[in-house]
């Protein structure tokens, strides 16, 4: 609890803990309170220590006897289980991914077989209809909206792709951008989300795992998003410097992150430089920075850094 012993020693359990554990601890004795006849048990209780830090706790409470039994007091033992709660907490959201990735794949392949008969049916049309007939500009249309489904298809499927190092390839950063935004558009309508690109006139190309980076920069658009309760704007920019590496810039209109979610900063950069390195080897995480919002940086060599910064 980062407390010193001689703070707590003849302290009542209200002066130590915090009040809610302290209730709870309550609760978990019941009406006898400290007269104990066996022992008690409670799992995953929540609790802060001195610093203000959360914790989870697995608290055991036993009754201490002298030689002729009888009880003169209890044994509390506190075992911390946060770090082993927050990854099984990450193991499931790890499941439920892999999960929706797998429906996404079998959705994605139940609807490109229709699309696949629709184009082939409209292209036909298009060689039969002449072009002086108004209909030919509605199957120019319809061929049009059906390639875009096809693409959404498309970009579905390689986002639920687990992929591997041997599948990694040269890409192209802004249309990979594009692909993301195009199957997240209906969720930044919804949400009164405008774009706003500042792509680099330069090519930005890497070496990396499309799918994967499409999967960091889908968190990163949606975290955007989620910062503006009202909607806003992303602004998605990129720069390539001098053909060695490209700079990716996410950037909302939010308020920023307020000084009580600080605390769990370092976690949640950790946990992007992990996504970030199933994505390309060599890749470190640096940060955070003092403006902006989000900035990943990515070496065409495959020595990936990441650059994080919060705004106020």
């Amino acid at each position: 609890m980062e407390l010193p012993r001689e703070e707590t020693v003849g302290k009542l359990v209200e002066e130590v803990f915090d009040e809610s554990f302290a209730l709870n601890l309550a609760n978990v004795l019941g009406q006898s309170r400290w007269h104990l006849t066996e022992i008690r048990n409670a799992y995953k209780l929540h609790a802060f220590d001195a610093t203000g830090k959360s914790l989870i706790l697995n608290v055991a409470i036993a009754p201490l006897r002298s030689v002729s039994s009888s009880q003169t007091g209890a044994i509390v033992v506190l075992e911390n289980v946060t770090s082993r709660v927050k990854l099984e907490e990450t193991l499931q959201q790890s499941e439920k991914l892999s999960s929706i990735g797998l429906l996404a794949a079998g959705v994605a392949h139940e609807v490109n077989t229709p699309l696949t008969g629709v184009s082939s049916y409209t292209q036909m049309l298009l060689g039969m209809v002449p072009e002086t007939d108004p209909k030919h500009a509605l199957l120019q249309k319809m061929q049009r909206q059906t390639d875009r489904a096809t693409n959404i298809v498309g970009n579905l499927l390689n986002f639920s792709r687990t992929g591997t190092a041997i599948e990694s390839a040269e890409i192209d950063i802004n249309k990979l951008l594009d692909d993301t935004l195009q199957l997240l558009e209906p969720q930044l309508r919804k949400s009164n989300v405008a774009i706003t690109k500042n792509y680099s006139q330069t090519p930005a190309r890497v070496f990396g795992n499309a799918g994967k980076l499409q999967q960091v920069f889908t968190n990163l658009i949606l975290n955007a998003r989620d910062a503006m309760i009202s909607g806003g704007t992303i602004t998605l920019g990129t720069t390539a410097n001098g053909g060695s590496e490209v700079l990716v810039l996410v950037a909302d209109t939010g308020e920023g992150i307020g000084a009580a979610w600080t605390t769990g900063l370092a976690g949640a950069i950790a946990t992007a430089g992990v996504a970030l390195a199933m994505a390309a080897p060599g890749l470190s995480v640096l940060g955070p920075e003092s403006s902006g919002s989000a900035c990943t940086c990515l070496s065409t060599a495959c020595n990936f850094r990441s650059r994080w910064s919060i705004s106020s």
